[in-house]
């Protein structure tokens, strides 16, 4: 990988949101008077089809939502938008974040059993496009099947707005493409067939893995065990589970039985988890001869699961206490990028923040803005951080 990132994410400065904010109100501004300007009824469509987007959005998520509960799934979150993370709850089991830029959003959806997965897989794929359908054919009838005729009345303007911005992501989800790590509904309904059994033995106890995972992150170590002991009695071969207890078990200063939990779940087969969860501890425990044990565990890990921003997050630390700051800097910036939960960023963040004041004690970097550490300092308040990586950023 090049050391040098030629668009790395930083978090904003109080000028920049301020500059940001401004610009918005400008081209606000701009929209509202050509919108004024030679006025004639039909402008309210593109109006109503910006308006509609959002609210569309989230019909398209339940969507995807409701078909995962009506054959049975689980669905560990459902998020709207990207970006910063402004509020988040709890429906039910299922997590619900809402994010500033209300322009996207997915669902993290996972089996109930092992009973049809594949048909059920191409149904919760379908179901957001599906849910769009619906919309379009119930606004047709309310038309009374006028929707698609020309018309200066507000009413049917309106109508006629929303179903084009309905259409349009209908359009989009439904075109088969990869996007980055994801896919498109309609190529996530195509590949549905073609997916192994071991595909979906893997997702049967993701819930309890992503959630216990997430509070390791911000060491709430007693609430993560519970959720382990309990997914470990549902899912008991799934050595992800042992791995992250493990990882628990050190956190609550059981190392002795993170060490044997580790080797269980090593006969189990082994994974980058089980290799990040090595690591993990072995940085925990501070112990000068464990570094090139961490380091390689580590390495192996990010190299098995390059998208994981946990995974990068853990290798960043290792070659932190390696003394390879400007290395750690690039995989931790990487796993900034592809971060996704508040508790991720805040992980990501910590650790940037030593790695930039470690790279540079001689002078500039080419590959650390000079302004990093106290745009890191900025963004730090605003989220979640554990004591560990607390720590980190004290020492500085």
């Amino acid at each position: 990988m090049d050391i040098l990132d030629p668009s790395p994410r930083l978090p904003m400065t109080d000028g920049e949101r301020l500059a940001m904010t401004v610009c918005g109100a400008v081209f606000l501004a701009l929209f509202v008077i050509g919108f004024a300007q030679d006025w004639t009824p039909r402008k309210w469509g593109l109006l109503f089809m910006i308006v509609a987007w959002v609210p569309l959005l989230v019909i398209h998520e339940l969507g995807h939502a409701f078909a995962a509960w009506s054959v049975g799934w689980r669905v560990s979150e459902i998020v709207i938008g990207y970006g910063r993370e402004w509020k988040s709850f709890y429906w039910g089991e299922t997590r619900v974040r809402l994010k500033v830029v209300p322009i996207e959003g997915y669902v993290l959806p996972s089996p109930g059993d092992l009973n049809g997965p594949r048909r059920k897989n191409a149904w919760v794929y379908f179901g957001g496009p599906g849910a769009e359908i619906v919309v379009v054919l119930m606004l047709w009838w309310i038309s009374g099947g006028q929707l698609f005729e020309p018309s200066d009345e507000i009413r049917m303007i309106a109508l006629q707005g929303v179903a084009a911005s309905a259409g349009l992501g209908l359009f989009y989800t439904l075109i088969p493409l990869p996007l980055g790590g994801n896919v498109t509904d309609g190529l996530g309904m195509l590949m549905s067939s073609n997916l192994s059994d071991d595909d979906f033995q893997d997702r049967l106890a993701y819930p309890v893995w992503h959630e216990a995972r997430r509070r390791l992150i911000i060491e709430e170590s007693v609430e993560a065990q519970q959720l382990l002991v309990d997914g470990l009695k549902q899912h008991p071969g799934d050595d992800r589970l042992r791995a992250m207890q493990a990882v628990a078990k050190a956190q609550l200063g059981d190392f002795d039985a993170a060490e044997s939990l580790l080797k269980s779940a090593a006969l189990a087969g082994g994974s980058p988890i089980l290799d990040m969860a090595r690591a993990w501890i072995f940085l925990m425990q501070e112990e000068v001869g464990l570094g090139s044990y961490s380091l390689q565990a580590a390495r192996n890990a990010a190299s098995r699961a390059p998208h994981d921003p946990v995974v990068l997050c853990i290798f960043g630390w290792a070659l932190l206490e390696a003394s390879q700051p400007r290395e750690a800097y690039q995989y931790l910036m990487v796993a900034y990028k592809q971060a996704q939960m508040p508790e991720e960023e805040g992980m990501c963040l910590a650790l940037l923040k030593v790695a930039a004041e470690n790279a540079v004690p001689s002078g500039a970097n080419p590959c650390i803005p000079a302004d990093a550490e106290s745009r890191f300092d900025g963004a730090l308040k605003r989220l979640p951080l554990g004591k560990v990586f607390a720590e980190q950023v004290a020492r500085l």
